[in-house]
């Protein structure tokens, strides 16, 4: 397997979880099977049911980026390089890709960094 993914179903811990996993070459099915049978038992929950599937190949990195969408905070207006519209005229343009040192911009710590400098900018110096 070359991921592994868990997710909680409908955001209760309680309910079954969904495990996903994907492989980029065939695997052997019964295997699968008979591991999750095994782990099932070994923690005393009844065996779940496991499906296989195919996915077409896909820009997963491209998928992402199209998901941050440009936020709008203040004077700001934060954007990523593959945001392709037309930049606001009556904003300030931050061109912010998302990485590891920095998201997409929409968390809340940024979001109230922004509009704390917005604040002070139209504050003016203090005398």
């Amino acid at each position: 397997c070359d991921a592994l993914s868990h997710f909680e179903r409908d955001g209760d811990p309680a309910a079954p979880w969904r495990v996903e996993g994907f492989a980029s070459e065939m695997f052997d099915k019964g295997a699968v099977e008979t591991a999750v049978s095994i782990m099932a038992s070994a923690v005393g929950i009844e065996t779940p049911t496991v499906t296989f599937g195919t996915y077409e190949p896909k820009d997963w990195v491209g998928e992402n980026l199209r998901s941050f969408k440009p936020i709008s905070v203040g004077r700001f207006f934060v954007h990523g390089s593959h945001w392709e519209e037309e930049l606001p005229v009556s904003k300030t343009a931050l061109q912010v890709d998302a990485g590891l040192a920095f998201g997409s911009g929409e968390h809340q710590t940024t979001k109230g960094c922004l509009a704390a400098i917005d604040w002070l900018a139209k504050r003016g110096p203090r005398q």
